[in-house]
């Protein structure tokens, strides 16, 4: 695993998911409304969140990262990242911990949480993510992953709605 391309994932991340999120409640066809993600975190920690949902495409990389808002104060943090700096088109994508040394097609997942003094920073391992909709300012699909930390394991599921606009 190339530990710069995860070292520059949770900076950006941080960096990238600093300037918050408005609420953004489900349109009337239950569909994500943009800027928008559902996600359920099983495992080693247990957390059913929602939140904000934005990329950013620069040379040489590409972050979707996904800032849980409810429930408030919930510790998470969620982010999958590739080499490439193009919104994904329509298709499937492979998540895992080489997907940085791999390919610019494929993705690597993090999932970051944080309990009083304590926190982990798991790495995909294995799982996918598929593009339902794409277009040059906004793209929709669902992610599933197993990250893992030392010992401890999670698997990660959820949907997106992200564009290109921070989540005010």
């Amino acid at each position: 695993m190339n530990r710069f391309f995860v070292s520059a994932l949770i900076a950006l991340s941080t960096l990238t998911l600093s300037f918050g999120c408005e609420d953004k409640s489900m349109n009337p066809e239950d569909e994500l409304a943009p800027n928008s993600f559902e996600a359920t975190i099983s495992g080693a920690v247990n957390l059913n969140v929602k939140g904000c949902a934005s990329y950013i495409g620069q040379t040489g990389f590409f972050l979707l990262g996904l800032n849980p808002t409810e429930p408030a104060n919930n510790g998470a943090l969620l982010s999958l990242a590739r080499e490439s700096s193009s919104v994904p088109a329509v298709g499937t994508y492979q998540i895992s911990e080489d997907a940085a040394s791999a390919s610019s097609r494929d993705f690597i997942g993090l999932f970051a949480y944080t309990e009083g003094q304590s926190s982990d920073t798991y790495i995909s391992q294995s799982g996918t993510l598929t593009v339902t909709a794409s277009a040059s300012d906004s793209f929709k699909g669902r992610f599933d992953f197993t990250a893992t930390m030392d010992t401890k394991t999670v698997t990660v599921s959820g949907e997106f709605h992200a564009t290109s606009s921070f989540c005010r």
